[in-house]
């Protein structure tokens, strides 16, 4: 494999566990690893002492010193500075700028933004067009939504703000140093610095509602149990009688042939001796 002699050979103090993909123009620094399946492709620079985990892909990007690339991060046309961290399944789409000591964790989306030094978006994220100011927290769930269905528009966070947790930050928006935004909040309005920015419907707590709530339905429960009771009762009773009565033809079949024992003519031909009835079957049928 090519790419494996390139990295032994001109980089000898850099480890390649597996073979992988490097483009000719990459760059390898000492002390680096690269795990399986990783893939260098474009104009990528790797410092020294970085770690590329498994499935990564890396284009058109440059890694400084002491960069770790968790397992199955894309990256293109992005600088991630010294001691900065991405993913696991984190996509950085370029360009992009982690600064020193900046953290980007799973399931993070960062598109044409910049990440302050030891700011951190570990969870579920979407950053795009944006600004994030040093010692920032992005809580798990935030999104920045940049795009109104015609123009994009940038969201810029100053320094050692807190986003709570399911935060939207509609852009175009600003939020001051040192601000607060509460857990589950929509921010469309520049937040100033040091401010608490709530905006969510106010909680109302109905004392009493579920324990009034379980009586309704052991109530509808015991209430349908008993209709599907008495429904299989009913059942039960229509066989039965339907059972103990003879079908309609065969009631029909018996009719008819008592009324036929019963009928007067053939009581009275019964009745008649022996040769009578004899000339009687005669005539009739001579008379047919």
């Amino acid at each position: 494999n090519p790419a494996v002699r390139k990295v032994h050979g001109a980089h000898r103090g850099a480890n390649l566990l597996a073979p992988g993909v490097a483009h000719p123009e990459y760059g390898l620094g000492a002390d680096t690893t690269l795990e399986p399946g990783v893939q260098l492709l474009g104009r990528t620079r790797i410092g020294g002492d970085c770690t590329i985990r498994t499935g990564s892909i890396l284009s058109d990007t440059t890694l400084e010193d002491g960069v770790l690339v968790k397992p199955y991060t894309v990256i293109s046309g992005s600088h991630l500075a010294a001691g900065s961290q991405a993913g696991p399944f984190a996509h950085l789409r370029g360009p992009i700028r982690l600064m020193k000591g900046s953290h980007v964790g799973n399931f993070v989306e960062v598109k044409n933004s910049v990440i302050g030094e030891r700011a951190k978006a570990m969870h579920l994220t979407y950053l795009g067009d944006t600004r994030v100011g040093d010692e920032t927290n992005i809580g798990a769930g935030t999104i920045t939504c940049n795009y109104d269905g015609v123009h994009k528009h940038p969201t810029v966070i100053g320094r050692r703000v807190f986003v709570g947790s399911d935060s939207a930050i509609v852009a175009p928006v600003r939020v001051g140093d040192g601000a607060y935004i509460a857990a589950g909040s929509v921010i469309t309005k520049n937040v100033p610095a040091d401010a608490l920015a709530l905006a969510r419907g106010r909680q109302v707590n109905k004392l009493g509602w579920a324990t009034a709530r379980r009586r309704q339905m052991a109530a509808a429960q015991h209430s349908s149990a008993k209709r599907t009771v008495k429904k299989q009762a009913s059942k039960k009773r229509t066989a039965k009688r339907a059972a103990a009565r003879p079908s309609r033809k065969a009631a029909g079949r018996g009719h008819s042939r008592a009324a036929r024992k019963s009928s007067p003519a053939r009581r009275a031909a019964c009745s008649l001796p022996t040769a009578q009835r004899q000339q009687t079957r005669a005539q009739g049928a001579h008379v047919s």
